[in-house]
């Protein structure tokens, strides 16, 4: 269970969400011939999100080796997805100023929605 951050700017995606595309990956499905998972196309869909270059503090909720100046917190109402391991599930993804950044962690943020951190694609 996800335990909600308290006292963070509040109201931050209602005075500083922009609108990026999200692009959300079905189900991968289980091959019956290979046992490997395929990935699956995605959805893409409009979503209104606040997001700044994650800060240190921010960067600490990832491993060392993911640490980079890439990484973007980024707040909204919609519950981002990270990758699922064993089922081969794929990380959202979104696309902010003509980059691609995929979600890395969430978080449940205040009453106002959720915090996660996206990483630029191919950094």
């Amino acid at each position: 269970m996800t335990t909600p951050l308290t006292g963070i700017y509040p109201g931050l995606v209602d005075t500083f969400g922009r609108s990026v595309t999200l692009k959300r990956y079905a189900a991968p499905t289980l091959s019956a011939t290979t046992g490997r998972y395929t990935r699956s196309s995605s959805t893409d869909s409009s979503i209104v999100a606040a997001y700044y270059p994650a800060t240190g503090e921010q960067l600490k909720r990832l491993p060392e080796n993911q640490r980079t100046e890439w990484t973007l917190a980024i707040h909204t109402k919609v519950a981002l997805q990270t990758a699922s391991a064993p089922a081969g599930a794929q990380a959202d993804r979104l696309v902010i100023g003509g980059d691609t950044f995929e979600v890395v962690s969430v978080k449940a943020w205040d009453s106002d929605g959720w915090e996660a951190l996206a990483q630029k694609v191919g950094q």
